[in-house]
């Protein structure tokens, strides 16, 4: 009780201090969230939607099994994971975070995945292709730069599922309900969990650049 009421009056204060950085220094808030809603505008969305769309549109349609079915064959004898797992993790290492996220969300959500082994498959779905244009080109002036960091993310990433997969226990998918959805309502959802991804990845973004720019000026 006494480390809950602790807690409690902790974050009181830190809202209290908020509140008042909010009034004291609204010029260096509202220029911090002015440059990261133009970063999201510029960078973010323009890197990430579509492809969240098109990840999210060939789990939902169950053409990614067909479509990544050359490169999930070898890669689930590497890891001892369901080729649909496989391809969840290749489509996460291209489109970034936010698209792991969301995959394997919707297989949790689904009943197909348990949540445990979501969050371990979590730690090694994480890379991203935008890295060849914004850390590559605009950081190192290099396209081949990028593509050389994003090599390295892939290989990491391969080697944490490799630890996370086969040195533990393993990981199940329930394939019963793995039917195809060639709709043209599956696609209208598809582009809405895109823009729910971006608005959660957006908004969180602002909150951070607010947050990093009260503290800067306290």
């Amino acid at each position: 009780r006494k480390v809950k009421a602790l807690r409690k009056y902790l974050l009181a204060a830190l809202a209290l201090c908020a509140g008042a950085g909010i009034v004291l220094f609204p010029g260096e808030l509202s220029e911090a969230v002015r440059v990261s809603v133009g970063g999201c505008l510029e960078v973010v969305i323009p890197a990430l939607f579509a492809f969240t769309v098109l990840a999210v549109y060939l789990q939902r349609s169950g053409l990614y099994r067909v479509v990544l079915k050359p490169l999930t064959v070898p890669l689930s004898k590497l890891l001892r994971l369901p080729e649909e797992l496989c391809a969840v993790f290749l489509l996460s290492n291209i489109g970034g975070y936010p698209v792991g996220a969301k995959l394997l969300t919707g297989l949790v959500r689904s009943g197909r995945l348990r949540r445990g082994d979501a969050s371990r498959l979590l730690c090694c779905c994480y890379g991203s292709s935008f890295v060849i244009g914004t850390a590559g080109m605009q950081v190192f002036g290099s396209a081949a730069a990028g593509g050389m960091i994003f090599g390295a993310c892939i290989l990491l990433s391969l080697a944490a599922a490799t630890a996370v997969c086969r040195f533990g226990e393993p990981i199940l998918l329930d394939e019963s309900s793995s039917a195809q959805d060639l709709s043209a309502e599956c696609f209208i959802s598809s582009v809405d969990a895109g823009a729910r991804v971006m608005y959660t990845v957006c908004v969180m973004s602002v909150a951070f650049a607010a947050v990093t720019a009260l503290l800067d000026s306290a």
